[in-house]
């Protein structure tokens, strides 16, 4: 690390953010046991409604901050401009409704130096709910990246989905492994369509950014001394939203196989429309929602055996 230089880079992209879950979030960075000298911290403004102020928002917090806007929305280019903003090598994701323990920072880059074979690693999600949640509510709170696998690090550099592959709420990330997944978004088709772009409830792009790592010969790793809280709004837990999002994971899952080169089976309207009451008779009521997952990746694998890439 040259002299002058943050040893870590937080990063954090929003879209015209909630103000009251935003503040949570920087009074979580405010309270951050490592010494502000030694990072930085990145908002990318992807085209907020009024522009976000700068001045005013980091107002009683003193954060090393500062603004930079990105006009084309969507996360994946948000995100792309906050790595190219970054100045150190290791860089923290955070979600603008992420609240982290004080010590997530400083465990992070404690844990990329005693780790050096680890690309991409991520820790324990809990929900900070809006309001009461009812019990079949609860069930679909994994697929909102709540998780919790326990008190053991779990590591692998398996190319494929598992409990060491770290979600984008408080990723850390190499420089090498970013700009793998750079070179993915700017020379494979449909890797640009993987992230949330206005409605459109894709999320394949975090595991494209982790996966990078299984290319430069790094592992990803869940290290359960990483913690946050993760504000989950009321609207998010509805039926509406949740069968969109889920249908979005399914498209998201074919597509990232294709962008990976894997190949994905198809599946016909028959085999899809059985899946609906087994669905249910194992997960209950959730089980119509995680069914739109089937929906999803029936629509995108028809679409990819018929075009030979996605539509």
């Amino acid at each position: 690390m040259s002299a002058g230089l943050p040893e870590l880079s937080v990063i954090l992209c929003t879209h015209n953010p909630r103000r009251d879950v935003l503040k949570l979030v920087l009074e979580s960075l405010s309270k951050q046991t490592l010494g502000r000298e030694r990072w930085e911290f990145i908002i990318v403004d992807n085209h907020s409604d009024p522009p976000l102020d700068g001045a005013r928002i980091n107002r009683g917090f003193d954060l090393p901050m500062r603004i930079v806007c990105e006009p084309e929305l969507g996360l994946t280019p948000a995100r792309m401009r906050g790595v190219s903003e970054a100045r150190a090598d290791v860089m923290v994701m955070v979600d603008d409704d992420n609240i982290l323990d004080p010590d997530y920072l400083e465990a992070a880059l404690e844990i990329a130096r005693q780790h050096p074979k680890l690309g991409a690693f991520g820790g324990v999600t809990r929900p900070v709910l809006e309001g009461r949640v009812r019990p079949w509510q609860e069930k679909m709170l994994p697929y909102l990246g709540v998780r919790d696998y326990g008190q053991d690090e779990i590591t692998s550099d398996a190319d494929e989905w598992g409990k060491w592959e770290p979600i984008g709420a408080g990723m850390v990330v190499r420089r090498e492994v970013v700009q793998k997944f750079v070179e993915f978004v700017h020379s494979i088709p449909g890797a640009s369509d993987l992230a949330r772009n206005g409605k459109a409830l894709l999320s394949g792009e975090d595991s494209l950014m982790a996966r990078s790592a299984y290319r430069l010969g790094y592992s990803c790793s869940y290290q359960p001394r990483l913690k946050l809280g993760h504000f989950i709004k009321r609207g998010r837990l509805r039926f509406g939203y949740l069968a969109r999002l889920l249908y979005g994971h399914g498209r998201s899952y074919v597509i990232l196989n294709n962008v990976l080169g894997k190949p994905t089976q198809c599946l016909s309207r028959t085999e899809v429309l059985s899946r609906l009451p087994f669905r249910c008779l194992k997960d209950g009521f959730p089980g119509a929602i995680i069914w739109a997952w089937d929906v999803g990746y029936m629509v995108e694998s028809r679409a990819v055996h018929r075009n030979g890439v996605h539509t």
